[in-house]
C-alpha cells in the first residue's frame, strides 16, 4: 500500500498508523460495549498489548485465528492490514 500510494503516505509508519486507526477505533467500541472483548474473543495478550497502545498482537492472534473468530467484522478489519482486503482462511493464510 505505501509504494502505491508514495505522494500520500510521508513514511511506511504513517501508511502503518492510517490502516492501523479503523481495527483500533473498532476495538475500542468493542470494549465500551463489553470490558472483557478481547479477552474473550481474541487472548488476554491482545488485552494486555492493546492497553499498552499495540494492534500488533491482535493482528497476529486474529490472521491464526482465522475463521474461528467469533468476530466477523474484526476478522473483516485485519484481514485488510494484513492483505488490502484479502480475508484469512482458518489455517492463517490468506485466499
Amino acid at each position: 500500500m505505501y509504494k502505491s500510494k508514495l505522494k500520500r503516505y510521508n513514511d511506511v509508519e504513517r501508511a502503518k498508523n492510517i490502516l492501523d486507526s479503523s481495527l483500533e477505533k473498532y476495538v475500542k467500541n468493542a470494549k465500551a460495549q463489553d470490558i472483557q472483548y478481547l479477552n474473550e474473543i481474541v487472548s488476554r495478550n491482545a488485552s494486555i498489548k492493546f492497553r499498552e497502545g499495540s494492534v500488533n498482537e491482535i493482528v497476529a492472534d486474529v490472521a491464526v485465528l482465522g475463521d474461528e473468530l467469533g468476530d466477523k467484522v474484526l476478522l473483516d478489519l485485519v484481514s485488510e492490514v494484513l492483505r488490502n482486503g484479502r480475508r484469512v482462511r482458518n489455517n492463517g493464510s490468506s485466499k
